[in-house]
């Protein structure tokens, strides 16, 4: 099994993002120029996926602004368990519901 980059998400200010598709496995190596290219600009931040929980209350344990930052988190709730730590940025939610 080949792995490849199919795409690139690119997320700047405040959360918006710009996604770059590769069309076929050749496209690796011109998805991987413009990250070398975009590195020599910014290092920038690799972004983390959490798959998070609620509690009985139906809360996930953490409070955010309006920019996406979260402010606070609780320490004993499944988003502190999870990782997810004080100044991160939420660039991305998708709700996701198992049964």
């Amino acid at each position: 099994m080949h792995f490849f980059v199919r795409s690139i998400k690119i997320y700047y200010h405040q959360g918006e993002c710009v996604v770059i598709l590769g069309r076929d496995s050749r496209s690796r190596e011109d998805l991987t120029e413009i990250i070398c290219r975009l590195e020599n600009l910014s290092k920038g931040c690799e972004t983390q996926r959490f798959t998070l929980a609620r509690n009985d209350k139906g809360q996930l344990g953490f409070h955010v602004q309006q920019d996406g930052v979260v402010t606070e988190i609780e320490p004993t709730g499944c988003s502190a368990k999870s990782g997810l730590i004080q100044g991160s940025r939420l660039v991305e939610v998708k709700e996701e519901i198992n049964f």
